[in-house]
């Protein structure tokens, strides 16, 4: 199994809908044409976005997450479909917002692909329209050499993280330690994928390159500065 096929098991009781994250997009994204969740996994935030009255669509490389996030969709009006986010001009259609959460940015393999990524996210972008993305604050995931996050707990499940740098220079090498207890056995899962940790400078300069205006930075979802402490880095930008 790869990495996301063992973590689509155990997303939805490790990574549900947050009120401050959705409270967040719906107030910096419009109701007035189509909404791209770029990464959705099994689609929560869509489903939540769509009750408010917003037009979704979610895109995933992972079938199984699409398969999980049609599944979920009680009115079977969001259009989830299997995509990778640097195909994104096949789909045809413009939208007033876009997000890329959940530190699915960092997927991409190396910036010329951030930069091809971002360069289609503003062709379909409507005039005016809102680009939204966050990842891990990787300022201070470098700067101080962190090795791990939190562990995350769900009832009977336990996520760890860890990074180590790879030997190329360029990646981090993430890896999840997965616990679940099942009655008075354990089943414990590990696995590991490369990412790209992207400061906040060369965020902010690839979507300056790409010719996004407004660029604003945010540390939390409740609108939080951004500083080298943050948690997150979460961009807001326009075209």
């Amino acid at each position: 199994m790869g990495f996301y096929d063992v973590l689509a098991v155990y997303y939805d009781q490790l990574f549900p809908a947050k009120d401050a994250t959705v409270g967040f997009l719906s107030s910096h994204l419009s109701t007035h044409g189509g909404t791209l969740d770029i990464g959705c996994g099994t689609g929560s935030y869509c489903i939540a976005l769509a009750d408010q009255g917003f037009s979704c669509t979610g895109i995933d490389l992972n079938r199984d997450m699409i398969d999980r996030a049609r599944k979920k969709d009680p009115t079977g009006s969001i259009d989830f479909s299997v995509l990778s986010m640097t195909d994104l001009d096949r789909l045809g259609s413009r939208f007033s917002g876009m997000y890329c959460i959940g530190n699915t940015l960092v997927h991409l393999e190396n910036h010329a692909q951030v930069k091809e990524m971002l360069r289609q996210t503003r062709n379909l972008l409507v005039q005016g329209g809102v680009l939204i993305i966050q990842i891990v604050n990787y300022d201070r995931i470098l700067s101080r050499k962190i090795e791990h996050l939190p562990a995350m707990h769900a009832g009977p499940v336990t996520m760890e993280r860890h990074y180590a740098m790879d030997p190329d220079g360029r990646h981090i090498i993430f890896t999840i330690k997965l616990e679940e207890q099942q009655g008075p056995s354990v089943n414990r899962l590990s696995e590991s994928t490369a990412l790209l940790p992207l400061t906040s400078a060369e965020l902010t300069g690839f979507l300056q390159e790409e010719h996004f205006s407004e660029i604003d930075l945010y540390g939390t979802y409740e609108g939080g500065e951004f500083t080298e402490d943050s948690p997150a880095c979460i961009v807001k930008a326009k075209v």
